[in-house]
């Protein structure tokens, strides 16, 4: 009896010395994925009941707005705002305004645009996380605006974005293009933006480009890539835009007017 409790003791070790190298196994083929939430939002709510105005004028206007709740709780306002006048806009700011069923303004929020100019035509995305988590629920509408200078001097740079391909590379896309100097000025600080619309046309998550320079002379240009991770996280979207920004190595100062230098 001595022998068979022997046997089995070890049996019994080797079974579980297997059962916890396959545990250990399997914790490491899940490295990779998404962790899943650790923090529920404290209540739900229909975020798809908010209104959002948005406040026009002559010279900016918004389009492609929406309102999300991402996999955190945090509601997320995110569109584009689109220079429609002949001048370049700077030191633009957005403001969102929440408002109770009542119309009593609940709370409000600002953005200064870390872009220091927009072109005449140009389109520039946003993203504006709401972090009033305990006033969800007593949101109705928002408002956004927005407050800008206007930049009368026109940037010799002229930035333009290529796309030359697009592929799969396992969970990843790739987009692969190249930004060029068309204009008679070095630019810097250049960032490259892209912009991901579902079939609403209604912007769903906005990406920088990974660019190996800063700076481009007259006539040079640059490859860019943008890497999207395709988890089960990723908003749905049918279609993207690309929009560069940047600003001219040497700067254009104001001409005085003749009174101004005398006061």
């Amino acid at each position: 009896m001595t022998s068979v409790k022997i046997i089995s003791l070890i049996f019994f070790i080797i079974c579980s010395a297997f059962i916890f190298s396959c545990t250990n196994e399997a914790d490491t083929q899940n490295v990779d994925k998404v962790p899943e939430r650790q923090h529920e939002p404290l209540y739900y709510f229909d975020h798809t009941g908010i209104d959002i105005e948005k406040t026009d004028g002559l010279d900016l206007r918004f389009k492609n707005l929406n309102l999300v709740l991402d996999m955190y709780g945090n509601l997320i306002l995110m569109g584009e705002i689109e220079n429609k006048s002949p001048i370049a806009k700077q030191d633009i700011t957005l403001t969102f305004d929440f408002f109770g069923s009542h119309g009593q303004n609940i709370f409000s929020m600002e953005k200064r645009s870390k872009i220091r100019y927009l072109l005449s035509g140009q389109t520039k995305p946003f993203r504006q996380i709401v972090d009033e988590k305990d006033r969800y629920i007593d949101i109705d509408a928002v408002k956004v605006g927005v407050n800008f200078k206007n930049y009368n001097d026109r940037p010799r740079g002229n930035a333009v974005v290529e796309q030359e391909r697009f592929y799969y590379n396992g969970r990843y896309l790739v987009i692969e293009g190249q930004v060029a100097n068309l204009g008679m000025r070095k630019i810097e600080d250049i960032v490259l933006l892209a912009t991901f619309y579902d079939y609403q046309n209604r912007v769903v998550f906005i990406r920088e480009c990974y660019l190996p320079l800063n700076e481009l002379g007259p006539q040079e240009r640059q490859p860019y890539e943008l890497k999207i991770l395709l988890d089960p996280y990723l908003p749905d979207f049918t279609s993207y835009s690309f929009s560069v920004f940047f600003k001219d190595a040497i700067s254009i100062e104001p001409e005085l007017d003749l009174d101004d230098e005398i006061g």
